[in-house]
């Protein structure tokens, strides 16, 4: 009984500032077909209106009944194979061809599914694997997954590990590589493999409309698994790939009579991403939150050099150290997290 291991110290006390480039070896960078960063993901225009709808207090929360570490997993899904119906669908076309960059398969992906996280600075998500419906009925991965970050400065690293969810013998993961979340970075990774969200150190540095203020700032972000497949389940509550509504999204607002409450908030959200292609890089309406950003444009980077190499990924809980790593699986309940 008890715990046998638990996460070590390489990665609850993660360094504050990533590694400097003039430092970093090649071999900290994660592998070809492990995972990829590129900063300034999206254009401007188009990462501010992402920034307003999914910002700490905007309506798509409430009307999700969105509570961090809390809520059941929602999430919506949208074709790759026809044309874009919705600013969404121009937002993950821009993600999707990133992510074909370090993972070609992801061209032929025909859906992608997408979901959200809007939280404090101290909370983390432990260790997962991204599956269709959380693993109900059998695991299916996706081909890759993307993390875009929609504020910066507040909450810890995105680790991803060297773990595969169908290695033989199964064995717990030796060494990973993190990133630390920031504005208009997107992350690619291998949908196959473990990864989790550490808990931020220290206070948070952002002070920005989407982040908030003081208490308020949060880790705002926006993940998007790539597909050849996946099964839409229609229904009328926020639940796993979820259809996305895409009439609720054009259609007139619909208070419901309850004063701005829950449904209105349900029934008004989709309408955040209804905005005209021709704001995407600026035009009428295009305008950012600061006014001293250079541009309207978003020239993509490759930034590699974002990620260190984390390791090791466990350490034995027993004093006498007779738990030897790396080790075969334990029981999920033996892993000690620590948040």
């Amino acid at each position: 009984g008890g715990y046998a291991v638990r996460l070590s110290d390489a990665v609850l006390r993660y360094p504050l500032d990533a590694p400097k480039t003039s430092i970093q070896k090649q071999s900290d960078r994660p592998p070809a077909g492990t995972a990829h960063a590129v900063d300034d993901a999206l254009p401007l225009p188009m990462l501010r209106k992402l920034q307003v709808a999914f910002g700490a207090d905007s309506t798509f929360w409430k009307g999700h009944t969105y509570r961090c570490g809390a809520s059941p997993f929602f999430s919506y899904v949208h074709r790759l194979d026809e044309p874009p119906r919705c600013s969404l669908d121009r937002v993950i076309k821009r993600l999707q061809k990133h992510a074909a960059e370090a993972f070609p398969l992801v061209k032929a992906a025909t859906r992608a599914e997408w979901w959200a996280h809007c939280r404090p600075h101290h909370t983390g998500h432990q260790l997962h694997f991204d599956s269709d419906d959380e693993g109900r009925g059998g695991v299916r991965h996706p081909i890759a997954s993307c993390v875009l970050y929609l504020s910066g400065g507040v909450g810890g690293p995105t680790l991803i590990t060297e773990q595969h969810a169908a290695s033989r013998p199964p064995r717990l993961a030796a060494a990973g590589w993190a990133v630390h979340p920031h504005e208009n970075r997107a992350v690619i990774f291998n949908g196959s493999l473990l990864h989790a969200v550490i808990p931020g150190r220290g206070s948070p540095t952002a002070d920005d409309e989407t982040g908030g203020r003081g208490a308020l700032k949060r880790r705002v972000s926006l993940m998007v698994a790539f597909w050849s497949s996946i099964r839409e389940r229609p229904g009328e509550v926020p639940a796993s790939a979820r259809p996305f509504p895409y009439e609720a999204a054009s259609s007139p607002a619909n208070d419901f009579g309850d004063g701005g409450g829950i449904l209105s908030a349900r029934n008004s959200w989709p309408r955040l991403f209804d905005w005209p292609p021709g704001e995407d890089e600026g035009g009428e309406g295009g305008l950012l939150h600061r006014s001293n950003a250079a541009s309207t444009t978003s020239t993509s980077k490759p930034a590699s050099n974002a990620f260190w190499r984390v390791e090791p990924i466990w350490e034995p809980v027993s004093k006498h150290g007779d738990v030897k790593l790396p080790m075969s699986m334990p029981a999920y309940e033996q892993c000690f997290q620590g948040f």
